[in-house]
């Protein structure tokens, strides 16, 4: 799976499971940093799901997912993060009008949704209520009567109790010959409760996730579906792709199975199984160089820099991530790994040219033998000799590249406190000279013409932002004085 531009994922039982507090409502955190990592590196993670986007847009805004997502079973395509919404396909009033009486009439839980609220009849308000307002995370508006609404409904929701009542309403569903759409999900903690999607007619998550993907430019052949249920297959099955979770029915199993090497089942939702999907499509290093680096290069750091050890966790972690935007694998994931940890180890002898004996440093290190070639350790000792931003040329090799872009901080504040410690450290105390030469540099650097400003090689949102921020503080050293000062817990100002 090396060439996956998109994630089409469905929600419920595949990122989150029945862990109130742990996976529910919301993902674990040791998922979200997974998606955020994988949106990072370029591939486009589609959210997938019957609920209204409103539901899910605090899953969106923690993984930074700024893409468009398929929300009410295909009803609504939208970006939230955005606000732009692609696609919306309405229910025509009369015949939302004749879904809702039969609702009412035969005494049947209904739902009528927005894209921006849902809504509840008082008369119906039961025990399905509070349990659907944990799922969703939003609180129903709780109306008199669903009939004299007039909204423009994009679905209708009928929950049920077991398969029983669903053929039940499935038969009184099909007598109306409405033309609508009607597909069935769960969700986990809400079992035996069924949801049914009721949506305009053709509207579907298969046709969802084929419109995001055209508007994307991204093939079905570059796309990846992961689901938990067998009705998920309808959009899994057009694409090259498909994953399938340990918890998943055996039908569905059965079906991803049967792409051959290009599908793969995951672990189970309550154990983050997600994530071991996910891992096939992340490049990771090798336990070995993990370990290797863990006990030899950051045990360096903690004795003679461990104010560093952060920075150097943060270079590594965004080698990864650079390395994984090159679909290329001759690429080495150690290579980069490595250099992220060593680029900084020369500072302890001569932070002027740390670049330099950081690389002679490697050179010399026969332990780096037992894993790479003497080709590939002068690779990476170029790297190191090249990762600096004030170099005067572009480094030599794409891992010289790739380190001096994960390089780059991309968070004000944190550069603004490693500004103010550097300085300390070298003895400064006078706080007017610590910030007057803080500010010098960020405008040397980070200023409109800075030389840190073009030695970014990737595509990293994060840094862009970051641009944006520091350029607008070189401008105004006011903003810059005040923002210092609050970043680094200095009271009272100067």
């Amino acid at each position: 799976m090396d060439n996956i531009k998109a994630i089409v994922l469905d929600i419920d039982g595949v990122i989150v499971g029945e862990k109130i507090g742990f996976n529910s409502p919301d993902p674990h955190n040791d998922v979200i940093a997974k998606m955020r990592q994988l949106r990072d590196s370029g591939i486009k993670i589609i959210l997938c799901t019957a609920k209204p986007h409103f539901a899910i847009r605090s899953i969106i805004q923690s993984a930074n997912l700024d893409n468009p997502h398929i929300t009410d079973g295909g009803g609504v395509l939208i970006s939230p993060i955005n606000n732009d919404i692609i696609k919306q396909y309405v229910i025509e009033k009369e015949q939302a009008k004749r879904v809702i009486e039969m609702c009412l009439r035969n005494g049947i839980y209904v739902e009528v949704y927005t894209t921006e609220k849902y809504i509840v009849q008082k008369s119906q308000v039961n025990k399905i209520t509070p349990q659907h307002t944990h799922i969703l995370q939003c609180e129903p508006e709780i109306v008199d009567d669903l009939l004299s609404l007039d909204e423009q409904i994009t679905k209708i929701m009928p929950v049920v109790n077991g398969e029983s009542e669903k053929a039940k309403f499935t038969k009184l569903f099909n007598e109306l010959n409405s033309n609508l759409a009607l597909a069935w999900g769960i969700h986990p903690v809400a079992l035996p409760l069924l949801f049914g999607i009721i949506t305009a007619k053709g509207i579907t998550k298969k046709q969802g996730a084929l419109d995001i993907l055209e508007s994307l430019n991204i093939s079905t052949d570059n796309a990846l579906g992961v689901g938990d249920s067998t009705s998920d297959w309808a959009f899994i099955e057009p694409l090259k792709y498909g994953g399938a979770m340990d918890n998943a029915s055996q039908e569905l199993k059965d079906k991803v199975l049967s792409k051959g090497t290009n599908g793969i089942i995951g672990g189970h939702v309550d154990e983050n199984g997600i994530n071991a999907i996910f891992d096939t499509i992340i490049r990771q290093p090798t336990q070995e160089i993990v370990k290797f680096v863990a006990e030899h290069i950051l045990t360096e750091y903690a004795k003679k820099l461990p104010y560093k050890l952060e920075h150097i966790n943060y270079v590594m972690r965004r080698s990864i991530l650079f390395a994984n935007q090159i679909k290329d694998q001759q690429i080495n994931i150690d290579m980069a790994y490595l250099i992220g940890a060593y680029h900084d180890i020369g500072e302890p002898v001569d932070r002027k040219t740390h670049e330099l004996i950081g690389a002679e440093m490697l050179r010399k290190d026969k332990r780096l033998q037992t894993f790479f070639t003497s080709e590939q350790i002068e690779i990476m000792a170029q790297a190191v000799e090249d990762h600096r931003a004030s170099g005067k040329t572009e480094p030599r090799t794409i891992y010289g590249k790739i380190v001096s872009s994960a390089d780059r901080t991309t968070d004000l504040d944190d550069m603004l406190r490693l500004t103010y410690g550097f300085r300390k450290r070298q003895g400064m105390t006078d706080l007017d000279q610590i910030i007057e030469d803080g500010y010098q540099h960020l405008c040397d650097k980070f200023g409109e013409c800075g030389y840190a400003m073009s030695k970014m090689f990737f595509n990293d949102p994060e840094f862009d932002k970051f641009k944006i921020e520091t350029v607008a503080l070189t401008k105004d050293k006011a903003k810059y004085i005040e923002r210092f000062l609050i970043a680094n817990g200095i009271k009272g100002g100067k």
